[in-house]
């Protein structure tokens, strides 16, 4: 939902597997954040399985290789 993209502080995207749905979402945030000035930051999550793109790694603000350094992250800047 691009209202919501429009209003949200963060994006987390946690993929798995190949998610166009979660790749539109975090194309919209990128271009809301770095086009439009908008406040939404994306951070994505990927499981051992999953080998992202340069698209992906692109239009991410923050990239975690591991769920644990994503929950580190979370506890010290929150």
């Amino acid at each position: 939902d691009c209202r919501f993209l429009e209003e949200c502080d963060f994006l987390i995207c946690y993929f798995v597997n190949k998610s166009y749905g979660a790749i539109s979402e975090q194309g919209i945030a990128y271009y809301l954040s770095k086009l439009l000035g908008k406040k939404a930051k994306t951070l994505c999550i990927f499981h051992d399985s999953f080998f992202p793109d340069e698209w992906i790694l692109c239009c991410a603000d923050y990239c975690f290789f591991d769920i644990k350094d994503f929950e580190k992250f979370v506890k010290e800047r929150f």
